[in-house]
This record gives structure tokens, C-alpha cells and sequence, in this order.
């Protein structure tokens, strides 16, 4: 009997250990809270535009494992913008100079060995066009989403064919209207953000004929307020961060409404110069591409009070990080 008894409080105490650990590391308060503070646990992909190339790296640090992919294309006027992951072996790639979007399979991972299997796109302001895109977008379903910065408006389409090609905006800064609309994401709720450079304001609508629309910000340096916002993304908790670019800041906030606005704007070690690319990993990782300063710069908390800094291999105007 004592045998039993202590073989049950050895399983006992091994399952109550067991569960702590999965509220600790797969839910309860923050599932991100058992990663530590700068760990890389991601591949990092970087548009770096001033060298036409997209480039992959597993850390930021002085010794990453640095892969490159530049078309064989249009390889001296390819100029990345942005980029959007279909699957663990495919991506799509914006190319803003040649106004298409190329469709990239990673054949051998470790390697990183890519092939471009098709391209969507021409320069212009019609069907299946566009003219110096900056953004790109995935919904739920695989339709795809783009800033068509140069055109003043936002294009949804479902497929490389260009198959219900959907237009919605105009150029001006009123309702339904867009001024060089830059960046482009979906929320949680599926709604359509877009950082409006033009009129320093983000704008967000629920679906492509513009119902729910709802803006914030105007031009200026204070809260609620943006000069040439560019960068964008949003995190698991829905709350909004925004590239603030000539304000040389970083903002967040939880709505559309600007609560709880909260501003990163320089570290222990480092100050923001230009912000342009956004990508946010969970309540630990902030990255954000200085374009000027040609680096990534990276927060490690909240609070915006620890920061580092990685410059890669020469990067120049890099605008648009995320990772997978």
C-alpha cells in the first residue's frame, strides 16, 4: 500500500509539474513568455531594396547564416517591398519598381534554394496592374491584398491569374480616398488596416467597399498623430504598431481609437533614424528596418527600454523584415 501510495504522488506531482509547464509555454497569461528575451527561434527575411535581393538570416547577431534569392529577371531593377508567407515552402515577393509580385517555392530549406515558379503584373493603372506598390497581404482564404501606393488605392484579387480583380479607393484624403496608401495588413477580426503616408493617418475598413471605415491621425509629432507613417503590423493581442517614420518613432497602440498609445523611440544603445519595415514577434521581439541607418533594430520588451542592433552584410534601404 505504501508503494502504491508513493507511486501515486510521484505521478501526481509529475502531472501537476507537466501542466504548469504547458500554462507556462502553450497558454495561460502570454504564450510567449517562456522565450527568452533575444532568442532566435525564427528565420529572418529582409527586403533589401538598394541591393535587389531578398536576403535570409537565422539570427541577428555578428555571425548569421546568410542566404540571398534575386531573380534572374530584372535582377538590376529588382526592387523588393514586401513580402507575404503562403506556406512553409512558398512565398510571395512585391517588387515595387517593376510593379509585380513573384511567386517564390523554396525547394531545399537548409540551403535555401529557390526557383520563381510565376509572376503577377505590369506597370500601370489598369487591370491587373500596378504602379510602385509598397504592400502585400494575405486573408484567411489565400485572396491577395496590395497597397497600390502610386494608383491611390487598395487591389484584392484571388489568384495569379488576376481572377476577380477588385478595386476599391481613389486618391485624396477623405473617406474612401487614399494618399500613397503604403502598407497593408489585416487584423485579427479580418478588417483591412492601411498606413496612408500621404495623410499621416492609418485607416481601417472592414471589407473592399470600404463599410466600417474608420481613420486615425493627422499630421504632427504628438499623440495621436503620424508624419509619412509607412511600416505596420499587428499583434496577437490585435493591438496595432506603426512605423512613424518622420517622427524617427515607433507606436502602439490597441485600436483604431489610439488607446493606450505608446511610443518606442530609442534605447539603451540605439535611436531610430528612418523606421520603415514593422514586424512584430509576439510580446518579446519588435523589429523594425532604419532605412538611413541601414540596419535592423530590434526591442526585447515592451517597454522599449532594451534594444540591439544588427547590420547584416552591407545592407542598403532595407524596408520591409518579417519572419517565419
Amino acid at each position: 500500500m505504501d508503494a502504491m501510495r508513493r507511486g501515486l504522488g510521484s505521478f501526481l506531482g509529475l502531472a501537476v509539474g507537466l501542466a504548469a509547464m504547458m500554462l507556462g509555454g502553450c497558454g495561460g497569461t502570454d504564450s510567449y513568455s517562456t522565450i527568452p528575451a533575444g532568442a532566435d527561434v525564427y528565420h529572418y527575411y529582409l527586403a533589401d531594396q538598394g541591393n535587389h535581393r531578398v536576403v535570409r538570416f537565422d539570427a541577428l547577431d555578428t555571425t548569421p547564416k546568410i542566404k540571398i534569392f534575386t531573380p534572374t529577371t530584372n535582377a538590376t531593377t529588382f526592387a523588393p517591398a514586401d513580402f507575404v508567407f503562403v506556406s512553409y515552402s512558398r512565398f510571395y515577393v512585391l517588387d515595387k519598381v517593376n510593379s509585380q509580385i513573384l511567386r517564390i517555392d523554396v525547394s531545399d530549406d537548409s540551403n535555401f534554394t529557390t526557383s520563381v515558379t510565376a509572376t503577377f503584373g505590369a506597370v500601370g493603372s489598369g487591370t491587373n496592374q500596378f504602379l510602385n506598390p509598397n504592400g502585400i497581404a494575405l486573408d484567411s482564404i489565400g485572396r491577395i491584398y496590395v497597397a497600390d501606393t502610386g494608383n491611390h488605392r487598395i487591389v484584392r484579387f484571388d489568384n495569379f491569374n488576376g481572377d476577380n480583380w477588385t478595386t476599391f479607393g481613389s486618391q485624396g484624403t477623405g473617406t474612401n480616398e487614399f494618399e500613397s496608401p503604403y502598407q497593408i495588413r489585416l487584423d485579427k477580426n479580418g478588417r483591412i488596416v492601411v498606413t496612408d503616408q500621404g495623410a499621416s493617418r492609418l485607416v481601417r475598413f472592414n471589407d473592399m467597399s470600404g463599410s466600417g471605415w474608420a481613420t486615425l491621425g493627422s499630421l504632427g509629432n504628438g499623440t495621436l498623430q503620424f508624419s509619412s507613417p509607412t511600416g505596420l503590423d499587428v499583434d496577437f493581442e490585435n493591438r496595432y504598431y506603426v512605423s512613424d517614420s518622420g517622427n524617427k518613432r515607433v507606436v502602439r497602440f490597441d485600436d483604431i481609437t489610439g488607446l493606450n498609445w505608446t511610443v518606442y523611440s530609442s534605447g539603451t544603445t540605439t535611436a531610430l533614424d528612418n523606421p520603415v519595415g514593422l514586424a512584430v514577434l509576439g510580446r518579446k521581439q519588435i523589429l523594425v528596418t532604419d532605412l538611413t541607418s541601414n540596419r535592423v533594430v530590434r526591442y526585447i520588451d515592451e517597454t522599449a527600454t532594451s534594444t540591439s542592433e544588427f547590420f547584416g552584410d552591407g545592407f542598403n534601404n532595407p524596408v520591409s523584415i518579417r519572419a517565419k
